[in-house]
């Protein structure tokens, strides 16, 4: 089952009649410095991203592999990887080692992060994960606020302005606010509260 459009669930029918390949054909431990990365690797990783791996990688540790494929010299090559090889130098990392051709690894080159990032989020299951995630890691602890910020949503939808002072500016239009079920009751008080000395102001 999927999500479409309109978060209604909608079956998904298989026609394909050929087996899908399994192209892992081992599972090597390795340092993560004899990786040779890939010419064409065109992901660029900023500071914050690479803080905030780090952070995960020292609460955490090491819990997922890397992909590779084995070029004709012999070498593992990466597929999806680079910023953890660059951070852990010696250290022996797991490498899931591919039968890819050089071709099909630039085709899982080009669409390995658009096809995760193609995915949508339920904001309300995030936050309730969010919620319950803890860290004393100060670059995680970035992340994951980044993350909570950005499953709230406010959707002003003003259409007329009665006043275009700074002072007293009367709106007319509604304003969206999505949040979690369990605090919708505190936050319908604070925002009554805060309107309440405005006229011809309705909450739903």
């Amino acid at each position: 089952m999927v999500e479409n459009a309109q978060n209604a669930l909608v079956p998904i029918t298989h026609t394909r009649k050929d087996k899908i390949k399994d192209r892992i054909k081992e599972l090597r431990r390795v340092p993560a410095n004899t990786l040779q990365e890939h010419p064409q690797n065109w992901r660029v990783h900023p500071q914050t991203q690479q803080t905030a791996l780090e952070g995960v990688l020292a609460q955490i540790g090491i819990a997922d592999a890397v992909l590779a494929f084995e070029s004709q010299n012999g070498a593992l090559t990466l597929i999806d990887g680079h910023l953890r090889k660059d951070i852990l130098g010696d250290t022996i990392i797991p490498v899931l080692v591919t039968d890819l051709t050089e071709d099909e690894a630039r085709l899982m080159l080009a669409t390995h992060d658009p096809l995760t990032a193609m995915a949508t989020q339920n904001d309300e299951l995030i936050l309730s994960l969010l919620s319950q995630v803890t860290t004393d890691n100060e670059d995680v602890r970035q992340l994951l606020e980044s993350l909570r910020e950005d499953a709230y949503e406010w959707n002003p939808n003003v259409f007329e302005v009665e006043n275009t002072e700074p002072i007293n500016i009367g709106l007319i239009g509604t304003i969206t606010v999505k949040a979690p079920q369990n605090i919708i009751p505190d936050l319908r008080e604070a925002i009554e509260k805060a309107v309440s000395g405005y006229d011809e102001v309705t909450i739903v």
